[in-house]
């Protein structure tokens, strides 16, 4: 599977399990702990979905690598490094027949899948930002068409509550049914143009303005970001809503903190007053003051309710903010191999590289080495390609449990393969096969030091045996494989 989509899928199921343990535990907490920390609790989901950052032991890496282990793979030449592929091209397995002795098409089905899921994905991704934006971009030349200036004393009650911050504008608009915040680099506050009393005006601005102080509107940006990437989670569709729900019980909080019960009414009052009918449409990326009368009970009991928390509750909300905070970091995401145990063997390779001058031909020259290649039976002589089939496809069939069996294929990590030119002087065809054995383009894939339980070859994979007891002993095992078309074709090995 592609890289890319290992690190997206890892990101969304790491903050979907931590989505699902919240809305878990929201009737434990919901009018228990400060709403600002409920509402920075779901930001942490908000950025564990949006940023790859993890550890090498995270759960996520352990989940997606963790049966893949490192292999001490030898370096050919850069020129066939950069020419190798990780995704398979199926159309090319198709004409070479690699998929022809697949009884149920499973394989064929997941290379076209790994091949093309990438591109689904950003389809995905374009469509998602394609509508947003649009929406967006036609909602803010609407409004802009039908913006006027507030009047005089609108802008003093602004500047007032502002403390002499001025890079924000307050503007009037007909269309508008409830007081909102747009724009991030130029905000502006946008209210309807009707009659509001100066105690309702200063409600409205006090919330607007809390809104603008937590940067509630880039939150809503990020948002809308994360539902684009993570377009194929049905999970996105609640975090969303819940992170938007947070966001308002979180400024509401913020506005009534020292505000008395008369003034806390008065607020209610005010939310009351202008709660939208009408939902905006997709894309709007805006802070409003209250736009769904569904939710709208819930704010006004929070509101009434609110009072101040007690150390002991403001310590367990921060144990909790701490634990989703450890959370996402343990569950991290899929980095891959890019981590330090790996770099620590790379060295390792480089170093017994240089001490050896390991390449392509000291390679082929280990190989001569195997009593089985030292045997007139066989001749092999190196090459450098081009060939069809890439060194990391070859030692994937080498190494598979259906190629060498369960017993070897658990013990394979260290691991060189070599192309050569491979002729069998004993046959010119196996048995049963069309393959002219006669200077064929080949991968001889090495597995060494593992447990066997035979010596000498050539031998089929699984092959039934007798009951003769056999002696386990540590050797090379030799996977020849069809460079040309990813096929098995015969099996050494030996002890040392």
């Amino acid at each position: 599977m592609n890289e890319a989509i290992k690190l997206i899928l890892s990101l969304s199921l790491s903050a979907s399990i931590l989505a699902v343990l919240l809305f878990a535990i929201k009737p434990l907490i919901r009018n228990k702990i400060s709403k600002s920390i409920q509402y920075y609790i779901w930001i942490v989901v908000l950025i564990r979905l949006v940023l790859p950052f993890s550890f090498e032991a995270s759960i996520m890496n352990n989940v997606f690598y963790g049966d893949q282990t490192p292999v001490a793979i030898s370096i050919q030449s850069e020129e066939n490094a950069s020419n190798s592929s990780i995704l398979p091209n199926v159309q090319e397995n198709v004409t070479n027949g690699v998929y022809n002795g697949d009884v149920d098409h499973s394989r064929y089905f997941r290379d076209l899948f790994n091949q093309y899921v990438i591109y689904l994905w950003l389809l995905g991704i374009i469509i998602a930002l394609t509508a947003n934006l649009t929406g967006y971009a036609r909602f803010s030349k609407h409004l802009k068409q039908a913006n006027k200036p507030a009047t005089d004393e609108e802008n003093r009650i602004l500047e007032a509550l502002l403390n002499g911050r001025n890079d924000i504008r307050l503007v009037r608009n007909r269309f508008v049914t409830t007081p909102m915040l747009i724009g991030i680099l130029k905000p502006y506050i946008i209210i309807p143009d009707i009659n509001f009393d100066g105690e309702q005006l200063k409600n409205i601005l006090l919330h607007e303005i809390s809104h603008l102080r937590r940067f509630d509107v880039a939150v809503k940006w990020l948002t809308m970001i994360a539902a684009s990437i993570h377009w194929f989670n049905p999970l996105m569709y609640f975090i969303k809503k819940e992170i938007n729900h947070a966001c308002e019980l979180a400024c509401d909080e913020a506005v009534i903190k020292d505000l008395n019960l008369t003034e806390k009414q008065a607020y209610c009052d005010t939310l009351i007053s202008i709660a939208s009918e009408n939902k905006y449409p997709i894309g709007v990326l805006q802070a409003t003051m209250s736009e769904e009368k569904e939710t709208l009970k819930e704010r006004l009991v929070a509101i009434m309710q609110h009072n101040k928390k007690s150390k002991i509750i403001i310590l367990m909300s921060l144990v909790l903010l701490i634990a989703v905070i450890s959370g996402a970091v343990v569950l991290g995401a899929s980095i891959g191999k890019t981590n330090a145990d790996i770099t620590t063997d790379v060295q390792e390779q480089a170093v017994l590289s240089t001490t050896k001058s390991v390449s392509l031909k000291s390679d082929f020259d280990s190989l001569m080495q195997n009593p089985n290649f030292q045997k007139q039976d066989f001749e092999i002589i190196e090459m450098k390609g081009p060939v069809k089939v890439d060194k990391e496809a070859a030692i994937k069939t080498a190494t598979a449990k259906e190629t060498i069996g369960t017993y070897v294929s658990e013990q394979a990590k260290n691991i060189t393969a070599v192309l050569v030119k491979y002729t069998n002087k004993i046959y010119s065809r196996l048995p049963g096969s069309d393959v002219v054995l006669q200077d064929l383009p080949v991968w001889i894939v090495t597995i060494h030091d593992v447990n066997i339980l035979t010596s000498g070859g050539p031998k089929i994979p699984n092959a039934q045996t007798n009951n003769t007891p056999r002696v386990t002993v540590l050797g090379d095992v030799n996977v020849i494989i069809d460079a040309n078309t990813g096929k098995w074709i015969e099996t050494f090995s030996y002890s040392k």
